[in-house]
């Protein structure tokens, strides 16, 4: 069995690298939720995609709270039986 080359042991290191570096932030985020149950973190937290959305910055006035949620898809309900009654 041949020794590996300069390169690919390079590319072996880059990728684990770059893996843990996704693990620890990762766990940075899953740590304070899941296993310390941090009420400070947790109330910093926006859950559900429509807060995190609006917490982001991401303009979508349809997606701003529940009530207007309900109001789009109520409208799209009425302008589909419009559309089959003409």
């Amino acid at each position: 069995m041949e020794k590996p080359s300069f390169f690919q042991v390079a590319l072996a290191a880059a990728v684990m690298c770059l893996a843990a570096i996704f693990a620890v932030a990762m766990f940075s985020e899953w740590w304070p939720i899941i296993v310390t149950r941090s009420p400070a973190h947790i109330a910093t937290y926006h859950f559900g995609s429509e807060s995190m959305m609006g917490h982001g910055g991401l303009e979508l006035p349809r997606f701003r709270g529940r009530v207007d949620y309900a109001a789009i898809f109520r409208l799209k309900a009425a302008i589909s039986n419009c559309e089959g009654l003409t």
